[in-house]
């Protein structure tokens, strides 16, 4: 699992074109282990602290600390869902040569 610097600079990257969406996918996705969770790498341990502190920030109480989030992140599969629909309708676009309406079907097809 890469540390917090470490998505940062493959972001970067990634949007500079200095690597390509499958080196960027096998860094990211990669190396993760089903159930593994964020909260339990040492990157996350040494960051917590700068995060979310060892009080409340509102009533100041160091008594049962919990971390609320309302978002959860995208599944791989959201984000290859993603790529692929905007690559397929740009490549669909920019391209004559090809019946759209075949090339609509077989990319449907992929995903039902």
């Amino acid at each position: 699992m890469l540390n917090y610097k470490e998505l940062l600079d493959l972001r970067d990257k990634l949007l500079h074109n200095e690597v390509g969406i499958e080196e960027a996918m096998q860094k990211l996705w990669g190396s993760r282990k089903e159930g593994q969770r964020s909260w339990h790498t040492k990157d996350w341990k040494e960051r917590r602290a700068n995060i979310i502190k060892d009080k409340c920030q509102i009533c100041n109480s160091t008594e049962k600390l919990t971390l609320q989030h309302l978002v959860h992140p995208r599944k791989y599969v959201d984000f290859l869902r993603e790529l692929t629909n905007k690559y397929t309708k740009d490549y669909i676009n920019t391209s004559a040569d090809i019946d759209k309406a075949e090339l609509v079907n077989f990319i449907q097809a992929i995903y039902t």
